[in-house]
């Protein structure tokens, strides 16, 4: 391979490709340089590697240039920052601040700023390179690391920065980086719930990564279609690709994310019932975890011990494991984690009623919330405000927790087990209300409130979350003695159960049923009592619905 050739490589950002070892070329030795590095070489050994390499090449062109951003960003690894601010002064300096000077600069200092978690500093400074449009390659990683800026913040502008990147990608040639940028928009996608998009998109991908035997990315991409279907309810479709993404990790010998494909099946088993598959791999995550992971990695163990914990009743355990997880998580600046943690804690200590232990943690939250922007958060310190108000035994601040409840069911689309916990406890407010307000417009404001969770879940594809608003909206119409209406819906979950193998659920539903028949036998039998001719027309009136149904269905399968 000639010099022309590894300039090619290296403007396309290709530096998976061979190169002759005994080529005394500098393109070619700074090639390999650069190989090395992303093969996990050791940093400090090219770093002085590379040192030498420029002293003796004295040419102020591209292969300079490239040398000069290699060598800071080696400084930004080992954490030289007054090393690493000299080089990029000294880029400034040697190009005269020419566009292409200027667009690396910032994008190395957009890098050091982005991790020292100074996110404000480092979507400046890759916006500014963004917009120097001299070097596709740099402008297009520039982009991609504005979209994963916003992509906990604004789901919209981390899709337009992504596909920006995508578009300088495919420019330049370079299918690999377009592979990662699109399952970056896969990422997004799954977040706004657009979850067949996602799957396309990560289809594509695993096309790619069989075909040019990228194991270790073919196994992050299974694992990511495990969670997608996961959050469809196709549990048995997730469990396979979760399983397949565990083989190749497991021959990679890469114990942390062998972890990590743990912890996720211990979370699938959860959900499905079989808790003693489930505390089996949430204990193995747990084990390598406390051996070679970090803080966070072995809090989002606990946290997972302790939702089984809580389905096997151990509340103990369960509390403990929390406990554990969030002195874990105070000691990092992962406030979404943290305000997570409490919210778990906190429907633990609802349960005991113990206020005092409840009240530590709003003060906790307090802080997070003063700390940060995020609207879940700001909903999670309306909901803990709200379960305290609601322990008290005083109407007033009864009816005030039901202010700040039903402010939260406001934003349907921002946490499932928030918007599902809020609604249990709405649920029980209004029951209260019944015996002091109009039964109708109470009935009526849970009537509309349902109506939109079981629209949002189904939009969503979210059918665990589905299926439990269906069993309480069958409750409800039950209350509004629409039996018939109740039993239809339990129906429905349990055709949906079959359908997704999510049969945990079926002793749930089947005890309802029973409720509610026995309801409607005892109303029937009155009726029949009451007025013969009643019934009879009932009877018709079904039949005649019944065959509109079927007509339909027939229309629809013409």
């Amino acid at each position: 391979m000639n010099d022309e050739d590894i300039i090619i490589l290296m403007k396309r950002g290709d530096y998976i490709q061979w190169v002759d070892e005994t080529s005394s070329s500098p393109y070619a030795q700074f090639y390999r340089l650069k190989f090395l590095r992303l093969t996990g070489y050791s940093i400090q050994k090219l770093r002085k590697d590379l040192e030498k390499m420029q002293k003796s090449y004295s040419k102020n062109d591209y292969l300079k240039l490239e040398m000069f951003v290699e060598l800071a960003y080696l400084y930004l690894i080992e954490k030289n920052a007054n090393k690493f601010h000299q080089i990029l002064s000294k880029i400034l300096k040697d190009y005269d601040n020419t566009p292409d000077a200027l667009l690396r600069v910032y994008y190395l200092k957009g890098i050091e700023s982005f991790r020292n978690g100074k996110i404000k500093d480092a979507e400046n400074n890759f916006l500014k390179a963004a917009q120097i449009d001299t070097d596709p390659l740099y402008q297009g990683r520039a982009l991609n690391n504005l979209g994963i800026i916003y992509q906990e913040i604004n789901s919209e502008r981390s899709l337009h920065y992504f596909f920006q990147a995508k578009k300088r990608f495919e420019e330049i040639g370079n299918k690999d980086l377009v592979i990662k940028v699109q399952e970056n928009i896969a990422t997004i996608m799954k977040m706004m719930g657009k979850y067949s998009e996602a799957i396309d998109l990560l289809k594509y991908s695993v096309e790619y990564h069989e075909q040019n035997r990228q194991m270790a990315d073919l196994a992050q991409t299974y694992h990511t279609l495990g969670v997608i279907y996961e959050k469809m309810g196709y549990l048995d479709v997730a469990l396979g690709y979760f399983e397949n993404g565990l083989k190749i990790r497991e021959g990679l010998d890469d114990l942390l994310a062998v972890a990590w494909t743990y912890m996720k099946l211990g979370k699938l088993y959860l959900s499905i019932g079989e808790l003693t598959k489930a505390i089996e791999y949430a204990q193995k995550s747990l084990i390598i975890r406390e051996t070679n992971g970090k803080n966070p990695e072995i809090a989002q163990s606990l946290q997972l011990m302790a939702m089984i914990y809580e389905k096997l009743n151990d509340y103990t355990n369960a509390k403990s494991c929390l406990k554990r997880a969030l002195n874990l998580y105070l000691e990092t600046p992962l406030v979404e984690q943290i305000s997570e943690i409490i919210f778990q804690l906190a429907n633990l200590f609802v349960s005991e009623e113990n206020t005092s232990e409840l009240s530590n943690l709003i003060e906790i939250h307090a802080n997070l919330h003063d700390l940060s922007n995020s609207p879940v958060i700001s909903l999670r310190q309306l909901y803990l405000e709200g379960l305290l108000l609601k322990m008290s035994e005083r109407p007033k601040e009864k009816f005030e927790a039901m202010d700040k409840f039903e402010e939260i069911i406001k934003y349907p689309n921002l946490d499932y087990l928030l918007l599902l916990e809020t609604t249990k406890h709405l649920a029980e407010l209004y029951i209260m209300e019944l015996q002091i307000s109009q039964v109708e417009s109470v009935l009526k404001k849970l009537e509309d409130i349902l109506s939109n969770m079981l629209e949002h879940s189904l939009e969503n594809h979210s059918y665990l979350e589905y299926i439990h608003f269906l069993v309480l909206n069958a409750k409800l119409k039950s209350i509004m003695l629409n039996s018939e209406e109740a039993l239809h819906m339990l129906d429905e979950a349990k055709y949906l159960c079959e359908e997704k193998g999510l049969f945990q659920f079926y002793n749930l539903i089947d005890r309802e049923k029973e409720i509610i028949e026995e309801e409607l036998s005892q109303i029937w039998e009155k009726i029949n009592v009451t007025n013969p001719n009643l019934i009879e027309r009932i009877k018709r009136q079904s039949l005649i619905t019944y065959l509109d149904q079927v007509s339909q269905m027939i229309k629809t399968i013409e």
